[in-house]
């Protein structure tokens, strides 16, 4: 027992500490131990919460090979978000422990009030005690952080799900490559006619066919095949070659009356018909495709000049064509002047057939061929020019050319005469035929997208490379060799939606920080660390006061008597219990009992400060 009565001191030494005899004193500071799980369980929580987050990112597009694996991946999700919300509640249950031993201290407030703050993380009926929004409304909000954490677990084991998606698996197939040495590409040089199935081939992709389809190595799969082959490389006619169009389109206006874009300007403009001895009825040049005679093309073979069916003939003088390439396919339009030459080209082609679709890319074009040549003069050579019928009206006059039934006549070059700018004059006329009113183009396709390319030149290269390209679907052109396949199969994959799952963990987290940075600071502030543990309740609660005004109430039963709930209570220095009034015991040097004291018999307690 203290000596803490008027008598007591009256009759002490002047040695203070004789007041205090056989006590043993508090011990302050706190263990390592507990404010270093703080920081273990929160590290923990977030450390698992990453790996959570791995762990999926890891499965996320694998393909789920069984039931089990499904359902093992899921409940291995569901057991981490347990033990990683677990882990972050547990730290900030501890940091609230050490905060509410702080407002015990700074705070006088009922046994009740004591009672729902001590077990506020565990009863949620201690919120309706108001008197603790005025108290110690920060402990309400950390509990009420400890109640919401859990929450922050729906989300994330859901954020893994099962979909539909795709294998690729690569396996070795006979793939199509074309072989020159085949008799298929064979021409029956007797009567100038390309091999039949090349013939057939080029009629089928020029009648609005892309690519013919190819001879799938497996279902739904991929591959990447190179090869070399014909096509057509064009370019508009240099200076040599002009001349030799020139000379050309000289001879179809004077000998039948066709004219292009640039002759008609200019007679529009001299609005004389002199230039011609042309004496019938005028057309306007639209297309025009023909081989220039070149004469014999080898030695005992005659390469023919042009097809028979084109009206008028390009023969041209020697002196346009010596020197020029002999396996050149001219093309004449109403305003532009077109040279193209068969080239060998390597074709890098990536191939995909995906549901019976099939999708062809030309990764790469670099710049036995005479068979595909002639395929290509079939399919262009002819000529296509217009007349006017009657009105406003053009129409038909040579319709030779299977350009027609190709994509190539919705090419802008095509519909030059029914945009004529140079013919707004009233006045201008071509051979007494004006052009200045509305023509309205009823011959050609008005889709000009469906001109590949948007440009003549570049829609006849493409032509000329996807016959090449569809020649890998005919088996008498083809022979096997083996490549590598990539096939495609469905299945069920694993996708992961991390946003849910970050947002979760990351609410949790900053929950808890926030916490435990308030808890860490009480820690310091407390000098020791607190528990709300019975040996805590019974260290705390030694004052005789309080034994005296529990008396009956031994048992702790509930309801608390009502008497009891309301007594105010405070943490700290006791007085002794009797003293009548409060004496200045730290000036007589007089060591008090820290506890649980009532409301005027308590004072506060500073960390340090000598008790026991």
């Amino acid at each position: 027992m203290i000596f803490s009565s008027t008598q007591g001191l009256k009759n002490s030494s002047s040695n203070r500490s004789t007041l205090v005899p056989n006590r043993r004193l508090v011990t302050w500071g706190f263990h390592r131990q507990r404010w270093a799980s703080i920081g273990l369980y929160t590290f923990g929580g977030m450390i698992t919460a990453a790996g959570h987050h791995l762990y999926y990112s890891k499965i996320s597009g694998t393909t789920v090979s069984s039931t089990y694996d499904q359902q093992w991946a899921l409940r291995f999700g569901t057991a981490l978000t347990l033990l990683a919300i677990g882990l972050l509640r547990a730290a900030l249950v501890k940091s609230y422990n050490q905060y509410i031993w702080r407002i015990f201290r700074y705070k006088t407030i009922s046994i009740g009030g004591i009672d729902r703050i001590i077990s506020l993380t565990s009863d949620f009926t201690g919120f309706l005690r108001l008197e603790l929004y005025k108290q110690a409304w920060l402990a309400v909000g950390i509990a009420g952080l400890s109640w919401c954490i859990p929450f922050a677990g729906i989300a994330p084991p859901s954020t893994l799900s099962i979909v539909p998606g795709m294998m690729v698996e690569t396996y070795p197939e006979a793939l199509s490559v074309l072989d020159w040495k085949d008799t298929g590409w064979a021409m029956d040089y007797w009567s100038n006619a390309a091999a039949t199935q090349i013939l057939h081939v080029g009629t089928q992709i020029a009648g609005g066919r892309a690519v013919l389809p190819l001879s799938a190595p497996a279902l739904n799969s991929s591959y990447s095949v190179q090869f070399y082959g014909p096509s057509l490389q064009c370019s508009d006619a240099d200076q040599s070659h002009q001349s030799a169009f020139d000379h050309y389109t000289a001879g179809a206006l004077n000998e039948f009356g066709t004219v292009t874009y640039a002759q008609g300007v200019e007679i529009s403009k001299s609005n004389s018909d002199s230039s011609s001895v042309y004496e019938g009825p005028i057309s306007f040049l639209v297309y025009s495709a023909f081989v220039p005679d070149v004469g014999w093309f080898g030695e005992g073979e005659f390469f023919p000049s042009t097809p028979a069916s084109i009206p008028w003939s390009p023969d041209l003088p020697a002196e346009y064509t010596q020197g020029q390439d002999n396996l050149q396919l001219w093309f004449q339009t109403a305003q532009n002047s077109i040279v193209c030459s068969l080239s060998n080209t390597s074709f890098l082609l990536d191939i995909e057939i995906l549901d019976k679709v099939q999708a062809i890319i030309q990764r790469e074009v670099q710049t036995a061929y005479l068979s595909t040549f002639f395929t290509f003069v079939n399919t262009l050579s002819g000529n296509v020019s217009l007349q006017q019928s009657s009105g406003d009206e053009l129409s038909l006059k040579l319709d030779d050319s299977n350009v027609m039934n190709t994509a190539l006549s919705a090419c802008p070059e095509f519909m030059l005469w029914f945009d004529t700018p140079s013919f707004s004059d009233p006045k201008s006329s071509i051979y007494g035929i004006n052009l200045s009113g509305n023509i309205t183009n009823n011959i050609f396709p008005d889709n000009v997208s469906i001109c590949r390319n948007g440009s003549l030149l570049r829609a006849i290269e493409d032509l000329a490379n996807n016959i090449t390209i569809s020649m890998l679907g005919s088996a008498d052109l083809t022979v096997q060799r083996e490549g590598p396949v990539n096939v495609t199969t469905p299945c069920n994959i694993y996708e992961y939606n991390n946003l849910n799952l970050v947002i979760s963990y990351a609410a949790a987290i900053i929950a808890t920080i926030l916490s435990v940075s308030i808890g860490l600071f009480a820690l310091y502030e407390n000098g020791v660390s607190h528990s709300t543990s019975f040996s805590a309740i019974l260290s705390t609660t030694r004052s005789t006061r309080l034994s005296d005004l529990t008396e009956g109430h031994s048992l702790g039963a509930e309801p608390l008597a009502k008497y009891i709930g309301d007594l105010r209570l405070r943490f700290g220095l006791l007085d002794h219990e009797s003293d009548e009034k409060a004496l200045p015991y730290e000036d007589l040097g007089i060591v008090r009992q820290a506890g649980f004291g009532v409301e005027g018999h308590v004072d506060k307690l500073r960390s340090g400060q000598v008790c026991f």
